[in-house]
């Protein structure tokens, strides 16, 4: 139910305040957040990944992932959290939103 959400919030929490050099737990956090759609504080956690570990793989993509869903108008940010996540993951699934961000800030 609704208070495992926060529940697994808070320990993810816990864990990245315990040792802030742990990536993965503020990872797992920003996972939970923007399943709970909180996209803003998703974000933030991303950013909080990306700040220890620039290449991490599930941070950037859910950076992209955040920046497409709090999206207002203006798809350049999307874009280029898609672009540094194919930069680093050329590898990534998702190469197909890029091509869809890219075109619409060429527009």
């Amino acid at each position: 139910g609704r208070r495992e959400w926060w529940r697994a919030i808070a320990l993810y929490e816990a864990a990245f305040a315990l040792d802030p050099k742990y990536a993965e737990a503020a990872n797992r956090g920003a996972t939970v957040k923007y399943l709970r759609g909180d996209y803003r504080a998703a974000k933030a956690s991303a950013e909080q990944v990306l700040a220890l570990e620039p290449r991490h793989l599930g941070a950037l993509g859910g950076l992209a992932l955040c920046e497409e869903a709090l999206l207002a108008g203006d798809p350049t940010p999307a874009a280029r959290a898609l672009e540094q996540t194919l930069e680093a993951h050329p590898w990534s699934k998702l190469a197909p939103k890029f091509s869809r961000f890219r075109a619409m800030v060429e527009q």
